[in-house]
Protein backbone atom coordinates (compact mmCIF):
# COMPACT_ATOMS: atom_id res chain seq x y z
CA UNK A 1 0.00 0.00 0.00
CA UNK A 2 1.16 3.74 -0.91
CA UNK A 3 1.20 5.43 2.37
CA UNK A 4 0.43 8.29 0.86
CA UNK A 5 -2.55 7.51 -1.55
CA UNK A 6 -3.52 4.43 0.26
CA UNK A 7 -3.58 2.72 -2.61
CA UNK A 8 -2.92 -1.26 -3.22
CA UNK A 9 -0.92 -2.41 -6.65
CA UNK A 10 -1.80 -5.64 -8.10
CA UNK A 11 2.39 -7.29 -8.49
CA UNK A 12 0.81 -10.65 -10.63
CA UNK A 13 -2.28 -12.51 -10.44
CA UNK A 14 -0.07 -15.15 -12.67
CA UNK A 15 0.29 -17.67 -9.33
CA UNK A 16 -2.76 -20.18 -8.79
CA UNK A 17 -2.32 -20.81 -4.75
CA UNK A 18 0.61 -18.38 -3.11
CA UNK A 19 1.73 -18.74 -0.37
CA UNK A 20 5.13 -18.72 1.91
CA UNK A 21 6.92 -15.08 0.85
CA UNK A 22 10.13 -14.03 1.33
CA UNK A 23 12.43 -11.45 0.29
CA UNK A 24 16.25 -11.50 -0.65
CA UNK A 25 18.50 -9.84 1.68
CA UNK A 26 19.48 -7.23 -0.44
CA UNK A 27 15.30 -6.77 -1.56
CA UNK A 28 15.86 -7.15 -5.23
CA UNK A 29 14.16 -11.00 -5.42
CA UNK A 30 10.63 -11.69 -3.56
CA UNK A 31 10.32 -15.17 -3.75
CA UNK A 32 6.82 -17.52 -3.78
CA UNK A 33 5.50 -20.47 -2.51
CA UNK A 34 3.08 -21.73 -4.88
CA UNK A 35 1.50 -23.80 -3.59
CA UNK A 36 -1.50 -26.38 -4.62
CA UNK A 37 -1.25 -25.82 -8.76
CA UNK A 38 2.04 -26.27 -9.49
CA UNK A 39 3.95 -27.18 -6.63
CA UNK A 40 6.92 -24.48 -7.25
CA UNK A 41 8.82 -21.47 -5.94
CA UNK A 42 8.56 -18.47 -8.29
CA UNK A 43 11.09 -15.56 -8.25
CA UNK A 44 10.17 -12.17 -8.89
CA UNK A 45 13.01 -9.62 -9.91
CA UNK A 46 11.29 -6.68 -8.65
CA UNK A 47 14.36 -4.50 -10.19
CA UNK A 48 13.96 -5.75 -13.64
CA UNK A 49 11.22 -7.96 -13.52
CA UNK A 50 9.41 -9.53 -17.16
CA UNK A 51 6.42 -7.79 -17.49
CA UNK A 52 2.86 -8.45 -19.29
CA UNK A 53 -0.46 -6.26 -19.52
CA UNK A 54 1.83 -4.22 -16.75
CA UNK A 55 1.77 -7.28 -13.95
CA UNK A 56 5.59 -8.81 -13.06
CA UNK A 57 6.29 -12.53 -14.81
CA UNK A 58 7.87 -14.68 -12.16
CA UNK A 59 10.39 -17.40 -13.08
CA UNK A 60 10.02 -20.65 -11.69
CA UNK A 61 13.49 -21.85 -10.24
CA UNK A 62 11.95 -25.03 -8.08
CA UNK A 63 9.67 -27.53 -8.91
CA UNK A 64 8.45 -30.00 -6.51
CA UNK A 65 6.98 -33.60 -7.48
CA UNK A 66 3.46 -34.79 -6.36
CA UNK A 67 4.70 -37.14 -3.61
CA UNK A 68 7.40 -34.56 -2.50
CA UNK A 69 4.77 -32.65 -0.59
CA UNK A 70 3.82 -29.08 -0.93
CA UNK A 71 5.73 -26.07 -0.66
CA UNK A 72 3.96 -23.58 2.19
CA UNK A 73 5.90 -21.16 4.20
CA UNK A 74 9.71 -20.10 3.48
CA UNK A 75 12.35 -17.72 4.82
CA UNK A 76 15.74 -16.36 3.77
CA UNK A 77 18.83 -16.36 5.79
CA UNK A 78 22.04 -14.09 4.98
CA UNK A 79 23.39 -15.75 2.20
CA UNK A 80 20.24 -15.51 0.38
CA UNK A 81 19.20 -19.18 0.77
CA UNK A 82 15.35 -19.54 0.86
CA UNK A 83 14.49 -22.27 3.37
CA UNK A 84 10.99 -23.67 1.93
CA UNK A 85 9.27 -25.98 4.36
CA UNK A 86 7.20 -28.87 2.74
CA UNK A 87 4.04 -29.72 4.07
CA UNK A 88 3.13 -33.56 4.15
CA UNK A 89 6.71 -34.18 4.69
CA UNK A 90 8.14 -33.84 7.62
CA UNK A 91 10.61 -31.30 5.77
CA UNK A 92 12.34 -28.01 4.75
CA UNK A 93 13.78 -27.99 1.20
CA UNK A 94 17.07 -25.41 1.19
CA UNK A 95 17.56 -23.65 -1.96
CA UNK A 96 20.12 -21.31 -3.24
CA UNK A 97 19.68 -18.13 -4.42
CA UNK A 98 20.15 -19.36 -8.22
CA UNK A 99 17.03 -22.27 -7.46
CA UNK A 100 19.64 -25.22 -6.86
CA UNK A 101 18.31 -27.30 -4.10
CA UNK A 102 21.42 -27.38 -2.13
CA UNK A 103 20.02 -29.12 1.74
CA UNK A 104 17.32 -31.24 2.75
CA UNK A 105 16.30 -30.63 6.65
CA UNK A 106 14.19 -34.28 7.84
CA UNK A 107 12.76 -34.64 11.33
CA UNK A 108 14.15 -37.63 12.12
CA UNK A 109 12.57 -40.34 11.96
CA UNK A 110 13.02 -40.86 16.61
CA UNK A 111 10.41 -38.82 17.09
CA UNK A 112 8.23 -41.98 15.08
CA UNK A 113 7.53 -39.85 11.98
CA UNK A 114 4.46 -38.02 13.43
CA UNK A 115 4.95 -34.81 12.70
CA UNK A 116 5.07 -34.81 8.96
CA UNK A 117 3.32 -31.32 8.28
CA UNK A 118 5.87 -28.86 8.51
CA UNK A 119 4.75 -25.72 7.87
CA UNK A 120 6.60 -22.32 9.73
CA UNK A 121 9.71 -21.33 10.08
CA UNK A 122 12.19 -18.98 11.52
CA UNK A 123 15.39 -17.61 12.58
CA UNK A 124 16.90 -16.46 15.69
CA UNK A 125 17.79 -13.25 14.77
CA UNK A 126 21.28 -13.05 14.00
CA UNK A 127 22.27 -16.38 14.53
CA UNK A 128 22.00 -19.47 12.50
CA UNK A 129 19.35 -21.49 14.88
CA UNK A 130 16.52 -22.32 12.84
CA UNK A 131 12.63 -23.34 14.24
CA UNK A 132 10.32 -25.40 12.23
CA UNK A 133 6.67 -25.94 13.77
CA UNK A 134 5.34 -29.30 12.54
CA UNK A 135 2.28 -31.09 13.64
CA UNK A 136 0.41 -34.69 12.76
CA UNK A 137 -0.58 -37.58 14.37
CA UNK A 138 1.13 -36.82 17.59
CA UNK A 139 -0.02 -33.22 17.80
CA UNK A 140 1.84 -30.25 17.28
CA UNK A 141 6.08 -29.94 18.10
CA UNK A 142 8.55 -26.75 17.85
CA UNK A 143 12.12 -28.21 15.88
CA UNK A 144 15.54 -26.37 15.61
CA UNK A 145 17.97 -26.94 13.42
CA UNK A 146 21.13 -25.20 12.64
CA UNK A 147 21.19 -23.66 9.18
CA UNK A 148 24.82 -22.61 7.10
CA UNK A 149 23.80 -18.64 7.43
CA UNK A 150 22.42 -16.67 10.04
CA UNK A 151 18.85 -15.50 9.40
CA UNK A 152 18.15 -11.57 9.40
CA UNK A 153 17.90 -9.76 12.55
CA UNK A 154 14.31 -8.52 13.19
CA UNK A 155 14.14 -4.71 11.43
CA UNK A 156 13.24 -3.37 14.90
CA UNK A 157 16.63 -4.31 16.39
CA UNK A 158 18.80 -3.42 13.57
CA UNK A 159 21.16 -0.81 14.86
CA UNK A 160 24.38 -1.74 12.28
CA UNK A 161 25.57 1.63 11.55
CA UNK A 162 25.65 0.85 7.78
CA UNK A 163 27.47 -2.16 8.58
CA UNK A 164 26.14 -5.48 7.78
CA UNK A 165 24.43 -7.30 10.88
CA UNK A 166 26.39 -9.16 12.58
CA UNK A 167 26.14 -13.44 12.57
CA UNK A 168 26.67 -15.63 15.27
CA UNK A 169 27.07 -19.60 14.20
CA UNK A 170 26.29 -22.21 16.46
CA UNK A 171 28.24 -24.84 16.85
CA UNK A 172 27.78 -28.01 14.48
CA UNK A 173 26.53 -31.13 15.34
Amino acid sequence: MDALTRTITLLSNRVGNANGVSLSPDGKILWVAETLATQTVQKFDLEKGEKADGQMIPSVVYRFAPHQGWPDSNTVDMAGNLYQAMAETGRVVVVSPQGAGIAKIVIPQEFGGGYQRTYNLAFQPGTNIGFITASGKKGGAIFTFQAPACGWPLFSHQQTGGKAPECHLSGSK
